[in-house]
């Protein structure tokens, strides 16, 4: 029975010296298969999806996990005794934070029907309960013991990989799980780096780069347990087929085992030009006998090594020198210290709000920033990655989705009140079409984070701050503001369907009216700030026009103060859909507003109001408690503080 055609798997370290022939079996039966892994891609199967993810992070195992049918999970962390002794914690962390983090996302994705855990030899104690020498090691033998200290920090965390799957299988019974325990795994794709390389890989590359005398530790004598990677990926396949369950596992090694004397003598033999080996009996050799018994693995999944010491040895000292570069394209746990930096989108990245934000975001090494533009001139920072778009087109939005992690979604139509009053449907049709266009790629992408500033138009007018929840959809939206704020409403529901569908986590920001540094100053298009600043700024009269009378009110945030939110929500939101007022938290008048910017000016300007041209006679202030609550975040920036650093800015780069 072929379990495994046209499933959805997903093979986790697919790219690794095991996972590499386990993604040609599955695509071989017929399976549809996602390879994550921290390798360079190039090793990936090429009709297999690659995805580049650090599975540390929770969100990226949602998004590995999302719409598979079964999932494979060999990505591990293998080295050498030495390297295990000088940094444990590099073990143990990360092994438990991707085994935890996979099998919560398992458990949250409902398509998950099987499950197969890797575990390793680590897990075995070199001592039986009684104090004796174990020689062979028995599935069931395991928690009468300890791990070695020699394999202390990832012995335990592959034990603790089990437990959980335990543990989850008695949760969640409808998921079908599998453990095996490779023995001594070798083969093409191992691991040849010499810093954390383990004893078959160490000794062929010695070998093969010309190494004579060839020196080997010990005398020889100890016996291991070598299994060829082909042969573990053949055992995996049969395991999950029977899917015996996490309190069955099942070992997975030669069964007979091999003297270190052999290994040696048969590296030696493959070589044309051959060494003398030297036995150096002043070091250690190690445990007598470590010996697989694979009775379960025969009789319960019809399984057995196919692959002898010579030829798996061969073959692998042939691919290793034929591929020596493609060791450099292996992650490294121990010596690639920097993460992967996540790629970020953003939308409208020459606009007011975006260009603050991708200016920002650029200067954090965690970020790899790219902006879109259409009709703007495009920004000129090396840091950020500029690129020409109509995001109203899905096909070219697809294209730019690809690999992101973050969406930015700071493009839209906007412009003040004139052309509220005068055209309002400019922000009605382009918005609700570009903002499908985005949301709908993001979740085709899979991609981790959307954030989309919305406004606070749809709020009513109020004399005391309003929270989010106080928005009634049975009130009117004040009439000039019908058209934005219906829209900007419909997106945000958008955001929270499409944050049901998927992983795609949504952070939807309403907030108020926001200014500082590179926004609209041109008096057609510019918000009151704007044009106040442009007018007190370019009076030629000393006289500066107020549109209306003055009274209606504002709630007035400096644009770094809205970046400094974003930044939070990125590192911090954890549920799928948040919805967040942010803002100062109190209201100004336009007269006051005037009357600071004129102070700041320190320009003889006098105000006059004109009461014939359009004004929006509302009150409003943001309730910012959720903001605070969730995000730690709080307005910083007083207003004439945010004034006066926005004046500054204008006169060095505007007048």
């Amino acid at each position: 029975m072929n379990i495994y055609k046209d499933k959805k798997i997903l093979v986790t370290g697919g790219t690794g010296m095991i996972g590499i022939p386990l993604v040609k079996l599955l695509i071989a039966h017929g399976a549809k298969v996602r390879i994550v892994s921290l390798d360079d891609g190039t090793l990936a199967h090429p009709e297999a999806e690659f995805l580049k993810l650090d599975l540390t992070e929770y969100d990226n195992c949602l998004k590995a996990c999302e719409g598979m049918d079964y999932i494979f999970h060999l990505a591990g962390i293998k080295g050498s005794p030495k390297i295990i002794q000088e940094k444990p914690a590099t073990f143990y962390e990360a092994m438990i934070l991707f085994n935890t983090n996979m099998l919560r996302a398992a458990r949250k994705t409902p398509t998950i029907e099987r499950y197969l855990y890797t575990s390793s030899v680590g897990v075995y104690s070199p001592f039986m309960a009684d104090g004796s020498n174990a020689e062979v090691f028995y599935e069931d033998e395991v928690w009468k013991t300890f791990p070695s200290e020699n394999d202390k920090a990832p012995g335990w965390a592959k034990r603790m990989g089990e437990m959980q799957c335990e543990s989850v299988e008695r949760e969640n019974p409808k998921i079908k799980f599998s453990i095996v325990r490779p023995a001594n795994v070798y083969g093409p794709y191992d691991n040849f780096d010499p810093k954390n390389s383990m004893v078959v890989p160490a000794n062929i590359k010695r070998a093969v780069d010309g190494e004579n005398p060839f020196v080997a530790w010990g005398d020889g004598s100890p016996i291991r347990d070598f299994i060829h990677a082909k042969d573990v990926a053949l055992g995996m396949i049969a395991a999950m087929e029977k899917s015996p369950g996490a309190k069955h596992p099942i070992n997975l090694g030669s069964g007979t085992g091999y003297r270190i004397k052999d290994l040696v003598e048969t590296i030696v033999n493959n070589l044309e030009n051959k060494p003398q080996i030297h036995w150096d009996t002043t070091k250690p050799s190690g445990d007598k006998k470590r010996l697989f018994d694979i009775k379960r693995a025969k009789e319960t999944i019809n399984w057995s090594p196919t692959i002898s010491l010579n030829d798996g040895i061969k073959e692998t000292m042939e691919w290793y020198q034929k591929n020596k570069d493609i060791v450099n394209k292996r992650y490294n746990v121990f010596t690639d210290n920097k993460k992967e930096k996540k790629k970020v989108l953003v939308c409208g990245a020459t606009g007011f709000i975006g260009r603050n934000i991708a200016e920002s975001l650029c200067e954090n090494e965690e970020y790899e920033v790219y902006g879109t533009y259409l009709k703007s001139e495009p920004l000129t920072n090396p840091k950020i990655k500029m690129i020409k778009i109509e995001l109203t087109n899905k096909e070219e939005v697809d294209k730019i989705m690809q690999g992101k992690d973050i969406i930015i979604q700071a493009a839209a139509t906007t412009s003040g009140s004139k052309d509220i009053l005068t055209r309002p449907y400019i922000h009605v049709a382009d918005n609700a079409i570009m903002n499908s266009v985005i949301f709908r790629s993001a979740h085709d992408h899979k991609v981790g984070h959307v954030v989309f500033f919305s406004c606070s138009v749809m709020y009513q007018s109020s004399p005391i701050p309003l929270k989010e929840s106080d928005f009634d959809a049975s009130k009117e939206i004040f009439k000039s503001y019908f058209g934005v704020g219906w829209t900007k409403v419909y997106i945000e529901k958008m955001c929270e369907f499409y944050s049901r569908l998927g992983n795609t986590k949504y952070t939807t920001i309403r907030h108020t009216n926001v200014y500082g540094p590179h926004d609209k100053y041109d008096l057609e298009k510019s918000h009151v700030f704007g044009a106040t600043m442009t007018k007190v700024l370019t009076s030629k009269d000393n006289k500066l026009r107020v549109w209306g009378t003055g009274e209606e009110e504002r709630d007035l945030i400096y644009v770094a103060d809205l970046v400094d939110f974003v930044e939070k929500a990125i590192k911090m939101q954890t549920t799928p859909f948040e919805l967040v007022n942010v803002g100062a938290g109190k209201a100004v008048s336009i007269r006051n507003l005037a009357e600071r910017i004129i102070n700041h000016s320190r320009l003889p300007i006098e105000m006059e109001f004109d009461t014939s041209k359009p004004t929006i006679k509302t009150s409003l202030s943001l309730n910012c408690e959720k903001a605070k609550n969730v995000f730690g975040w709080e307005c910083k920036t007083p207003l004439d503080e945010g004034i006066r650093q926005t004046m500054d800015w204008y006169r060095k780069n505007l007048l």
